[in-house]
């Protein structure tokens, strides 16, 4: 599902790629661009403006279009290449890969420069921006099914689930806000909200500001554009970017306020300018100013954007084919400078994987890597940069028969351990072909599994080591576990005539249960495993995020996992509405137990979304989020969010203790010291931070002694100030609106501290975890010794030769060479010996 929702969101995305404002038809738009520069050199994909700084002509050449524009904004001429840049004009330029944006436009249009914002917006002749359109609705406060457009009103609330959409409309019929579900009804007000296709319905028509008119006697609603809607929606953006502001501010938000200041004043400014235009009938200027204003309320929105100091910011990442060490860099260098601090690699892909494996085991070494280690090579290229690695590995998923090694998977080998459905089938079809799971009731797939898990921790400088597919196949038509030894099993244990095959029969909540606790049997010897060999490594499980039905569904037993602490870090998958992702987030963190660390997966869903979503699982509490996937990533248009959320640098909480800690203990100090400190003492309010300011001088001497310290040593100290902090917040919080977001902020602030000081595993990287250099020095004294000690052979000559040395020096030539060829041997056996890798995740 994973791969099924990146190909249907790649063309979500291909969609989304339609130019800002609106398109109605090919002789009828307004449209606009970002430039790419201004009197610049014309490249394939360049789109330039050209003002008579550069001289007469654009001095183009090439398959480009270009459009010759007067001081009226107006379109004069269009042409190939150099153009004649008018005196008071300008010239637009764009390349071959630029030009088909403009295919449509003719002489007589409109394209306005905004040299302030770079961009240019282009408007049809005659393009009227303010228009109306009516549309049926389906009911009156009636359960809003699938694909039907429902009217709420009389009620708190709407009352709906995460998956639609809905436009709130104030008493004087105009929307005052748009998105989200179970939305608050304003009196006298309604609520327009849509799933399915009439989802997309009013995020297309219901627009903020907009008019909306009930017609109860044709079923409809009349959505409206006017110029006074204009003006209202206009004067509620700038309202709502006020109420941001104001939010940031009294909530002691680190965010860019100088910034936001300025936004909020140019706003102001072009609301003006605005109005003017309206007044004066300017529908070119207008439309200008309209994009000018969305571009300005976007810096205040990016200015707003709160940094958190420690965070999971994960990415999981098949890494690409190609195996040499320009690529390698490549990738790594991308990933660090997209902002994450954490990769997931998966192990097994193409039904092999990424790394070469013992002789004996099934798993096989994929050819394209030509035998190089590529696990190996990219843990030590993201230790350098500081990027925590986590071994992502498929588990009871083996394979499938879209995969060009098929033959070389394990589903092919061992046919016999294959997960059988109600009627007999051992394989579950997805867009990719047949796919392949190993039974988890079989004692030898466990025993399989845990020696190869056992060779890749035992073998590689891991952080974390994370299983997908930790489940039994999920399908809507059929059920799996239908083989004889399973049934025979289950049978033995419980007083049932026949097993179940759907949740009507009797015996169905045992059955899932039953098949359930081989999976969580094998997610415990993993832990146990990590415990006994590994205790450095940090145990994470991929799963469903709807809990409530994973274990029916999947046999997977998430609340369980969570509940006991199974694991140390879930990845609950949440890929959905940003609805949905507060949902799932909210359910992961009040399921889990206090020492599991939540990550919650994001999918590609474009950047302004991934942006809303990843705030909204910080408001929530988690530790972090985590996007699939790399290849998704950086194939959209992701750009902004290195500009603006992952801006700074996070410091992730699970991969460096010490770091965390000490980044968020400064960051409360500097919080209480500038922007409490300031907005208090600029507000009305009577609280007294004077125990506050003193209590963060106690931060600060804590963090100075840490820097020289370690977690460990200092963990019960860390943990009296944490809770002395806590038991200061609770005196804020029955105080005014300030108080109570001190001691919000203050508690937040705090848990992280004291969940990262517990569960820190700082002292244990130090004991298991050596550099490259001594881990390589390391592996080939190991390797060394041990084909001494396997090869008897070449052992007696070389105690042989020894003897010889003893007496005399003609012993010393053969001694040295069978000393040189041994050593030979260790390095060929470390080259060889390396971990797996796993497959992309569909959970």
């Amino acid at each position: 599902m994973k791969r099924f929702s990146a190909l249907l969101l790649c063309f979500v995305m291909l969609l989304s790629l339609v130019p800002t404002m609106l398109v109605l038809a090919a002789d009828e738009f307004c449209v606009s661009y970002d430039l790419t520069g201004v009197n610049t050199e014309r490249i394939a994909s360049s789109l330039i403006v050209y003002t008579s700084d550069r001289g007469a002509t654009t001095e183009s050449s090439g398959n480009g279009l270009e459009f010759v524009v007067d001081s009226n904004n107006k379109i004069t001429a269009i042409n190939k290449n150099n153009s004649s840049i008018p005196s008071d004009g300008f010239v637009l330029s764009a390349g071959p890969a630029k030009k088909g944006n403009f295919s449509s436009a003719k002489v007589g249009d409109s394209i306005v420069f905004d040299e302030k914002y770079n961009c240019v917006t282009l408007i049809s002749a005659g393009y009227d921006p303010f228009t109306s359109e009516t549309i049926q609705y389906d009911g009156i406060n009636v359960t809003r099914a699938q694909d039907k457009l429902i009217i709420y009103r009389n009620k708190a609330t709407s009352g709906t689930n995460t998956w639609g959409s809905e436009a709130v409309v104030d008493a004087n019929g105009m929307i005052i806000s748009v998105g989200g579900n179970n939305n608050e009804i304003p009196e006298g007000g309604y609520v327009i909200s849509g799933v399915g296709v009439k989802k997309a319905l009013v995020e297309s028509t219901c627009k903020l500001g907009y008019g909306a008119t009930l017609n109860e006697t044709e079923k409809t609603i009349t959505i409206a554009y006017t110029k006074d809607n204009a003006v209202a929606s206009f004067d509620l953006k700038i309202t709502k970017a006020l109420e941001s502001y104001n939010k940031a501010y009294i909530e002691y938000a680190d965010v860019e306020l100088e910034t936001a200041e300025a936004s909020l004043d140019n706003l102001n400014e072009i609301y003006k300018d605005i109005q003017k235009a309206l007044s004066e009938d300017n529908v070119v200027e207008f439309l200008a100013l309209s994009n000018s204003f969305d571009k300005e309320n976007k810096l205040l929105e990016n200015a707003l954007i709160p940094y958190i100091p420690v965070e999971a910011r994960t990415l999981w990442l098949r890494i690409p084919t190609k195996s040499d060490d320009a690529t390698v860099d490549s990738v790594v260098n991308e990933i660090y400078d997209m902002g994450f601090n954490s990769v997931c690699i998966e192990l097994l892909f193409d039904s092999t994987t990424i790394m070469p494996m013992p002789e004996d085991s099934l798993f096989e070494h994929n050819p394209v890597f030509k035998g190089r280690d590529m696990l190996q090579v990219y843990i030590d290229k993201f230790h350098e940069k500081g990027i925590e690695v986590v071994a992502w590995m498929s588990c009871y998923r083996v394979g499938h028969d879209g995969s060009t090694n098929v033959s070389r998977s394990v589903a092919k080998k061992k046919p016999e351990w294959l997960n059988t459905d109600q009627n007999g089938k051992t394989s579950v079809y997805n867009e990719y072909g047949n796919a392949y799971f190993l039974n988890p009731a079989l004692p030898e797939v466990k025993e399989f599994l845990l020696e190869n898990y056992r060779y890749i921790l035992e073998n590689y400088n891991l952080d974390g080591f994370q299983l997908d597919y930790v489940r039994y196949p999920e399908n809507s038509t059929v059920n799996f576990g239908y083989d004889k030894y399973t049934m025979n099993a289950f049978l033995e244990q419980y007083d049932f005539e026949k097993v179940p095959t759907s949740s009507s029969q009797k015996g169905w909540s045992e059955w899932c249960k039953f098949r359930a606790s081989f999976v969580t049997d094998l997610v415990v010897s993993v832990r146990d495993m990590i415990k006994e060999i590994r205790p450095d490594v940090r145990l994470s499980c991929d799963v469903a995020p709807d809990y409530q039905t994973s274990l029916s569904k999947m046999c997977q037993d998430t609340v369980k996992w969570l509940e006991d602490g199974i694991v140390d870090i879930v990845y609950p998958m949440a890929y959905g509405t940003t609805d949905a992702v507060e949902k799932w987030t909210n359910i992961t963190i009040d399921t889990s137990a206090e020492n599991v660390f939540a990550v919650i997966g994001l999918r590609d869903n474009g950047a302004p979304t991934y942006i809303e979503q990843i705030i909204r699982v910080r408001q929530c509490g988690a530790e972090g989020s985590a996007f699939f996937s790399y290849s998704q990533y950086v194939t959209g248009d992701y750009g902004s969010v290195a500009e603006t959320i992952f801006s700074k640098p996070a410091v992730n909480p699970t991969y460096n203790a010490k770091a965390a800690v000490l980044a968020q203990l400064n960051h409360t100090y500097e919080t209480i010291n500038e922007r409490i400190k300031s907005t208090i003492a600029a507000s009305e309010t009577e609280t007294d931070i004077s125990k506050l300011i003193e209590y963060s001088e106690e931060l600060k001497a804590l963090s100075n002694q840490l820097e020289s310290s370690e977690i460990k040593e200092m963990s019960a100290q860390i943990i009296s100030v944490v809770d002395s902090g806590l038991t200061l917040a609770d005196g804020y919080a029955n105080g005014d609106e300030f108080s109570k977001n001190i001691a919000k902020y203050l508690t937040m602030s705090l848990n992280i501290v004291k969940k990262v000081t517990e569960n820190s595993k700082d002292d244990l990287k130090a004991q298991f975890n050596t550099s490259p250099e001594e881990e390589e020095n390391t592996n080939e004294e190991s390797l060394t010794s041990e084909v001494i000690e396997n090869n008897g052979f070449e052992k007696a000559i070389q105690a042989v030769s020894i003897i010889i040395l003893a007496i005399g020096f003609l012993g010393l030539p053969a001694y040295l060479w069978l000393n040189a060829r041994n050593k030979s041997n260790a390095e060929a056996d470390q080259d060889n010996d390396e971990e797996p890798e796993k497959e992309e995740t569909e959970e």
